[in-house]
């Protein structure tokens, strides 16, 4: 797909903005002139091929034109351009297909988001490969150290056996692998395989490790309505992990509209968790309102005026953020659109920020605009954590370094990188 193209069609695009995102206020002639001034500035920026400026412009654009196509389109593009982004570009892309399925140049579009999944799982193989060779030529503590990466690369890639392999290797050396181990328990659960990975997961001697797997596995099972079965594995786990699980379980418990066990859950969670226990009290406040009487939905909002209240003195901002995000889905499920409105404007920061504005453009019935927030949101979510910059040069710094720090440089680019094709296939 030739550059100059591309951005022709960056220049010409205008026809196709849908202008402001549904759920938040019209835009200001200000703001409609400050989109275009960044969109000038980004396109200004590729044509110089200045790509980390150009994304810089074209984000700025985003913020105030979020399902503008040409917006998504020249993300798309810079991100793919850059190097080291290709997952990251595939989003962008998807998210522009979304908006302007019409457009002269999608079926391009199109084939580009295949190729780069494409590029991405063979460079994944390729990393793997490469750091397995490197490894061979390092021992003691040091292989351990590599094989337990590259292993936990296998696990985020889906692939079981390999991982188990490469556990095995450190195991036969009479080492261990914990957060490998750790990460095969979770995939294990993902697959359905509870009872073995439960079993993986207890006999992990790290305790980090273990907790971590143990809150993973125990939500997976909340998930699939086994809310005994997760208490029992979260029964001994402590500190923000065993926190972290005791919130989802019990907010999927109040969903399941079992509310009495939601709020015995709830007090098992520390105090010290302040946002993770006014998350639960929000989906709550949801499920006390699903009854439909009008004293509940009443009772629910002021319920939900008295977490906002509480929310805006949590230190975590993140936390904060978290129970804002539920605060508007609870206002949704209330059919209090006017006030999920008016939470959302104080989120000011991704993936948050998108996540907001899916949950109210699905509560409007606007799927194809909440499907666009999907893939826009995941494409900053990646971004946030992507392994940046172009892979060539990467593996040849890796492998102008030790043997074990090239591997491990090598095996840890792989483990995000599958984390992110993980969740970029995840339906």
């Amino acid at each position: 797909m030739p550059i100059l193209k591309l951005l022709k069609y960056a220049l010409i695009a205008a026809c196709l903005s849908v202008g402001a995102a549904p759920g938040v206020d019209a835009q200001t002639p200000t703001q409609k002139q400050m989109a275009e001034n960044s969109m000038a500035r980004g396109v200004a920026m590729a044509q110089r091929k200045q790509w980390p400026l150009a994304i810089k412009y074209f984000k700025a654009a985003f913020q105030a034109t979020p399902t503008d196509p040409r917006v998504l389109f020249n993300l798309g593009l810079a991100h793919d351009r850059a190097g080291g982004r290709s997952l990251v570009a595939a989003a962008w892309y998807r998210a522009f297909l979304i908006a302007a399925p019409e457009a002269g140049n999608s079926a391009k579009v199109q084939k580009r988001v295949v190729d780069l999944e494409i590029e991405t799982e063979s460079q994944i193989a390729r990393l793997l490969q490469t750091a397995q060779t490197i490894a061979s030529q390092v021992s003691g503590k040091g292989k351990t150290t590599v094989l337990d990466r590259i292993a936990r690369a296998h696990a985020e890639n889906g692939d079981i056996a390999s991982a188990q392999q490469a556990s095995q290797s450190i195991k036969n050396a009479g080492r261990q692998s914990a957060w490998s181990q750790a990460l095969i328990a979770a995939l294990q659960a993902r697959s359905g395989l509870f009872d073995q990975a439960a079993s993986l997961a207890k006999s992990i001697r790290s305790r980090p490790a273990q907790a971590w797997a143990l809150a993973e596995i125990a939500v997976l099972n909340a998930g699939k309505g086994d809310f005994a079965a997760a208490l029992a594995l979260v029964e001994n786990v402590r500190g923000r992990e065993g926190a972290w699980a005791l919130s989802r379980i019990a907010s999927l418990q109040a969903q399941a509209n079992d509310s009495e066990g939601a709020r015995a859950t709830l007090k098992k969670i520390a105090k010290s968790q302040p946002g993770l226990r006014l998350v639960v009290l929000a989906h709550l406040a949801a499920a006390l309102g699903s009854t439909g009487q009008p004293w509940h939905i009443d009772q629910a909002k002021t319920h939900l005026e008295e977490i906002m209240t509480e929310a805006n003195k949590v230190k975590n901002f993140k936390a904060k953020l978290d129970v804002y995000l539920q605060v508007i889905k609870a206002r949704l499920s209330l059919t209090d659109v006017a006030g999920a409105e008016a939470v959302q404007r104080l989120v000011t920061s991704e993936p948050h920020k998108t996540a907001g504005l899916r949950a109210i453009a699905e509560s409007n019935k606007q799927f194809k605009t909440a499907e666009l927030y999907r893939w826009s949101g995941l494409a900053l979510q990646m971004a946030n954590s992507a392994q940046l910059g172009n892979l060539a040069q990467l593996l040849t710094q890796a492998k102008l370094q030790a043997p074990e720090k090239g591997a491990l440089s090598i095996a840890k680019i792989a483990e995000k990188s599958a984390r992110m094709l993980r969740q970029f296939r995840q339906p």
